[in-house]
């Protein structure tokens, strides 16, 4: 729930009607995807997906999807967005999937781009200051407009929980219990109090800089003699006595950290959302480990599994001004994303060999291959264990 008592406004009915805005963004990026009432789509997704059947699909097959995506609400007669684009073209695009249209519509989607949040903000910001329109009747086109404007931060790069907490980031600053990093410039942000410069600051978000961070992981039961480590795609495994580990980590928390029997693994990464980041980074490290576990397979060494440790990490901000920052005490959820690993099969005291040279394009090609193989090899059902092997063998 977002508290607007910071948030001054005589006018009850607006203040309703954008605290109804508010609790509703927070509720649908729970829910988002998940009903049929809350679909991540928008415009722009649609459009894309019609261009997509244009560009790749013959005249027989195409005319049926365009059929189902130009029933979609998103294209009805009352829509913000035909309203102010070329409507005719849109209109004859829907209706006969037209391919002399593919040039006209590459267009629009390009026009849109970076464009339709602050349209669907526009839209917003004209249903809550309008004084005749009462919070009751207003609900209904608030809820359309935030699910949108949700699906476009999605389709940006932004996790879920980065999206609800952003109401309570625009109207009255972080909130009391968060104790997420700072996502966004804290002097970003208008001192003006309205309701305007609050709800365009969501535009600014969405298109922002990206975040540089590094994520540093324990992997258990991994054990590696190599001072330099090795790089396995964009990974990189080093042991705790690492030059390389140990110059990144920060003094503070260098020894109690770094005082661990296992290795560790480290990838930078740019992207808008720390948590999107981290799903990102563990799905990667846990293909590495399948790769490596099954590979190794038979080892007399065999004894456990060489896993990912949860119990201790840090994400570093590459781009603190007053040095390395370290979010190891970033409140994720890390819960729900351990409901996503596999467990591999590994083995303890692992000793890895890997060549120090950078990788030509058909050493990368043969390691992208293993993983295929891999990946189709602990596959337990069936139908992809065969489609795995398949693509193995065309490739």
């Amino acid at each position: 729930m977002v508290n607007l008592n910071t948030f001054e406004c005589s006018n009850k009915k607006i203040k309703a009607k954008y605290e109804f805005f508010a609790d509703s963004t927070e509720n649908i990026s729970k829910i988002i995807g998940r009903t049929a009432f809350h679909q991540i789509e928008n415009h722009l997704s649609l459009l894309e997906k019609i261009l997509y059947q244009l560009t790749n699909n013959s005249e027989d097959y195409r005319g049926k999807y365009i059929f189902n995506f130009r029933k979609n609400e998103l294209f009805s007669s009352e829509d913000i967005f035909i309203n102010s684009v070329s409507g005719k073209l849109i209109k004859d695009l829907l209706e006969e999937g037209n391919i002399k249209c593919k040039t006209s519509l590459e267009k629009i989607v390009k026009d849109i781009k970076g464009n339709l949040l602050s349209a669907y903000l526009g839209e917003l910001l004209n249903i809550i200051v309008d004084d005749e329109i009462s919070p009751k009747n207003s609900r209904g086109k608030i809820e359309y407009y935030s699910n949108l404007i949700v699906t476009e931060l999605l389709f940006n790069g932004f996790d879920k929980q980065d999206i609800f907490h952003i109401p309570n980031e625009i109207i009255s600053g972080k909130g009391i219990n968060d104790n997420r990093p700072s996502f966004f410039r804290k002097d970003s942000f208008s001192k003006k109090n309205d309701i305007k410069s609050q709800l365009f600051k969501i535009n600014e978000i969405c298109y922002n800089e990206s975040l540089n961070l590094q994520y540093v992981f324990r992997i258990k039961n991994l054990n590696i003699d190599m001072e330099e480590g090795f790089i396995y795609q964009n990974l990189r495994f080093h042991s705790p006595n690492s030059r390389f580990l140990r110059k990144i980590t920060p003094k503070n928390i260098r020894d109690e950290f770094l005082n661990y029997k296992g290795a560790f693994v480290i990838q930078n990464m740019k992207v808008n959302s720390v948590f999107k980041g981290l799903d990102i980074f563990l799905s990667n490290v846990q293909d590495a480990l399948n790769y490596i576990n099954i590979a190794h397979k038979g080892s007399k060494s065999h004894r456990g599994a060489a896993g990912i440790d949860l119990g201790e990490f840090h994400i570093f901000n590459m781009k603190s001004k007053q040095g390395r920052r370290t979010w190891e005490s970033l409140e994720v959820d890390i819960n729900e994303r351990k409901k996503e690993l596999r467990e591999g099969k590994g083995i303890t005291n692992l000793n890895v060999a890997f060549p120090k040279k950078k990788g030509t394009k058909r050493i990368r090609k043969l390691i992208l291959l293993d993983k295929v193989y891999y990946k189709a090899r602990i596959e337990s059902d069936t139908v992809e264990k065969i489609i795995g092997y398949w693509r193995y063998l065309e490739a």
